[in-house]
């Protein structure tokens, strides 16, 4: 499910080689297509195994995480800042790429003045950390809206494409999206945006719909060559704030990664660090912008 996009239209197991494709061959021949958000109704019946014990790496409450929903990622919400399993695999990857004082959950990390000096830019307008990031002296969040002129505002927040992206260049030492690049008309134009605005050695960490097993190739649901769409695919949405649709352009796949080189970014794919091994299929994705191409 999109939270808002910025677009127009311990061990950890981190190589994609060892990832096969998610799709059975009954999905290949005859894609599933979906009007509705990606993640919709709970689950009917509830495995009592689906559970474990923890305590949440972004408000740092101990409980049990109960899957209660037919996505993983959308699953396992925590019971007082409702972050989404997703969420808190970005968490355990910005923790731990930017803790100088052994900080195990976000509201410890904005505490950290290392990690308070940080210039940070995270696209869309919901979701757990702007809470915490939002009073932090270099934190930008922004909205898009085809009305309103890049990097200008509306009610206080900028607006921002991110196939246009209007800030400077090496702006940021990171960035933060979720869910958003399935819904970028041209993502690896996106990419580059990105990778233009962080600083050498910044990072983009994101999460995009998939998990292990991850599959081989993407999936391209939309023709962009030309100035209008045409779809390959039956029309796929998911939802967003303010009951909005946003369109699916692809499907990811792992050669996501080699082009993410092409791009300039060092990229490694993350499985969420739990005793719970349906929850451990969670993926993140961390992008670091080499010093030198």
């Amino acid at each position: 499910m999109g939270r808002g996009s910025d677009s127009k239209g311990p061990a950890h197991r981190t190589d994609p080689e060892v990832l096969e494709p998610d799709i059975s061959a009954a999905e290949a021949a005859e894609p599933a297509v979906s009007s509705e958000p990606e993640v919709s109704e709970p689950l009917p019946q509830q495995d009592p195994g689906d559970s474990f014990d923890g305590a949440c790496n972004i408000c740092g409450r101990a409980q049990v995480f109960t899957r209660n929903h037919a996505s993983l990622r959308e699953g396992y919400s925590c019971a007082q800042c409702r972050s989404l399993l997703r969420d808190r695999g970005q968490a355990e990857r910005i923790i731990r790429q930017y803790t100088q004082a052994g900080a195990s959950t976000i509201a410890e990390l904005i505490d950290e003045p290392g990690f308070r000096e940080l210039s940070i830019w995270e696209p869309g307008t919901v979701g757990p950390f702007r809470a915490y990031f939002g009073p932090l002296p270099n934190y930008v969040m922004s909205g898009y809206w085809p009305d309103v002129p890049l990097g200008e505002e509306r009610d206080g927040l900028r607006c921002e494409d991110l196939m246009a992206v209007t800030f400077p260049d090496e702006s940021f030492d990171l960035v933060i999206t979720s869910d958003i690049f399935e819904h970028v008309r041209k993502p690896y134009v996106g990419f580059a945006e990105v990778h233009r605005i962080l600083r050498p050695g910044g990072r983009h960490i994101f999460s995009i719909p998939v998990q292990a097993p991850m599959r081989e190739v993407t999936i391209e649901r939309v023709d962009t060559s030309s100035d209008e769409d045409v779809f390959l695919l039956e029309p796929r949405y998911h939802g967003g704030p303010g009951n909005g649709r946003h369109l699916v352009y692809n499907d990811f796949g792992r050669d996501l990664i080699p082009h993410l080189v092409d791009v300039g970014f060092d990229t490694e794919v993350v499985a969420f660090d739990t005793v719970s091994p349906e929850a451990s299929r969670l993926l993140t994705f961390d992008s670091l912008k080499r010093t030198s191409r």
